[in-house]
Parts: structure tokens; sequence; C-alpha cells
């Protein structure tokens, strides 16, 4: 995969999560953040590989970036996402990709008549 050209130079270094990072348009965004030499932290909530592989192709753009477990959906996987996320460095952008929750309510989102 070729570098794009950076757009957004001022993006280079920071870090970033992607939550629902491994694949789809979560992985495409992930993958853009790369190529603008932004570190990205990949969550997934159900398939490892992919994440990895999401990483992996971040990584071979030249910056970091790793890999990080948990259902935001779920309080105390979001804490430990966010737990991981600090050990990491912290960040500088958050992308909220993870949409899962829209397909099965969780307990941790209250909805109001």
């Amino acid at each position: 995969m070729a570098t794009p050209s950076r757009m957004y130079p001022s993006l280079a270094g920071q870090r970033a999560v992607v939550l629902g990072g491994s694949r789809g348009i979560g992985r495409a965004i992930a993958l853009r953040l790369a190529a603008e030499g932004v570190h990205v932290l990949v969550n997934y909530a159900r398939s490892a590989d992919a994440a990895e592989r999401t990483a992996g192709e971040c990584r071979a753009l030249g910056v970091e970036a790793d890999t990080v477990a948990g259902d935001i959906g779920e309080a105390d996987e979001l804490a430990a996402v966010f737990a991981r996320v600090r050990e990491w460095g912290g960040l500088d952008i958050l992308v909220n990709n993870a949409a899962r929750g829209l397909e099965r309510p969780r307990p941790a989102i209250e909805q109001k008549s």
C-alpha cells in the first residue's frame, strides 16, 4: 500500500484511539490517521485477528500502533479500554466508530420516553 500524501501535517505525532477500528469504516479511519502520521490504538470487541491486521497495516505506514479489546457498550470494559489508553500515553484524537450498542441497547445507556 502506497503512503498517501499528508493532507494534515499538524496531525503527525498525535495519538488516536479508534473505537470499533478493526474492520470496515473504523479500519479505513485508522489507516488514514496512520497515513497522516498519527499513532493509532485500534479498539475491537470481537475480532482480535482483524484488529491486529489493521494495527500491522498502520505500523507499516511508520507509526506506533497497537490493539485494545473491549466492548464499549459495557461500562467495565469501557473503563479498561481507557486504562489501556492511559498506559499507551494518552490520546489527542478519539474516534467513536463503535455503533454496536444501537443494535442491542445496553444498561449503560438509559433511554427516556
